[in-house]
């Protein structure tokens, strides 16, 4: 994850939104897979502060968090008002919460409001984000690419499905924008695929000048194992031709092509049609195609 902001939290002001959510999940993924109850027991006080700083984040009258107009999360784009990534988070945040309490027996009046916040926050993100036609979640309410969609639009959603919460989205919704996703797959001068652009509109061409940062390399894989698994749960061999195909098309740039020179230093970012415009080498977001393999066979 990126940073974190020190100062009170204030909607549209607080840097850095993710980070709070991303805490709170792991601390409860960390308690669920090794079954460390006294972690998760030690953990409680600081999910508190962190949902309490969350909803700070949130407007009076409202579900969501406010992004900031830069820094807002991982991806540093500029935009305004609630984005998808951060809500989306918040959403997975307060399921972790909830489950966290549960879990340990604490604070029953309090996890039953967390449980309201919750409901509300489902309804508020499904009507501010979902486009219906073509059919797919929108990447902000304001902002350059608030109509675009978004390669990582399901990032808290897998990350729920992996440690066995609930959905944090409409699972209609998701099929139905995967089966969009392939309108980002993006190529080279030569032909090859080069990964799937971070942000399009969809049944809109493309339009790239090959800058670096147009294909996230761990987005990628993730987005990649996030269509193979839905395609096994929902029996639909599309989804999983796709999400191998997305894969193998990231590890060929990375590891097969001689010419990229990445078999040392693999980037963070490449160009939308030219790799050798690239961020971050040696960067750690290829051990992301451990998730792909997860997904397709998964790791005892």
């Amino acid at each position: 994850q990126g940073g974190t902001d020190s100062r009170p939290p204030v909607p549209g002001v607080t840097e850095w939104g993710d980070s709070p959510s991303k805490y709170i999940f792991q601390w409860y993924a960390y308690a669920k897979l090794t079954g460390d109850q006294s972690l998760l027991q030690s953990s409680w006080p600081a999910i508190k502060d962190e949902v309490a700083f969350l909803k700070g984040m949130i407007p009076a009258g409202t579900s969501l968090p406010v992004d900031s107009g830069s820094f807002a999360n991982i991806y540093e784009g500029v935009q305004s008002g609630p984005g998808l990534y951060n809500s989306e988070l918040y959403l997975l945040a307060l399921e972790s919460a909830i489950a966290a309490g549960n879990q340990l027996g604490l604070d029953a009046a309090y996890v039953a409001g967390l449980q309201s916040d919750l409901s509300a926050a489902k309804a508020a993100f499904e009507l501010t984000f979902w486009t219906p036609v073509p059919g797919y979640y929108h990447f902000s309410t304001a902002g350059t690419f608030s109509t675009d969609m978004f390669v990582d639009t399901f990032f808290a959603e897998h990350l729920a499905e992996d440690v066995g919460l609930p959905s944090v989205v409409d699972p209609a919704h998701h099929t139905a924008e995967l089966a969009l996703l392939p309108q980002l797959w993006r190529y080279n001068s030569d032909g090859e695929m080069t990964g799937a652009a971070l942000l399009g509109v969809p049944d809109v061409p493309a339009v790239s000048t090959g800058g670096a940062g147009g294909i996230f390399t761990g987005s990628d894989y993730l987005a990649a194992a996030d269509l193979y698994e839905t395609g096994t749960r929902t029996a639909n061999p599309q989804l999983q031709q796709n999400g191998v195909e997305l894969g193998s098309a990231v590890a060929y740039q990375s590891w097969l092509r001689a010419d990229n020179g990445f078999a040392f230093d693999p980037p963070d970012t490449w160009g939308e049609t030219d790799t050798h415009l690239y961020n971050y080498p040696a960067y750690s977001q290829l051990m992301g195609v451990w998730d792909l393999m997860n997904a397709i066979k998964p790791i005892a």
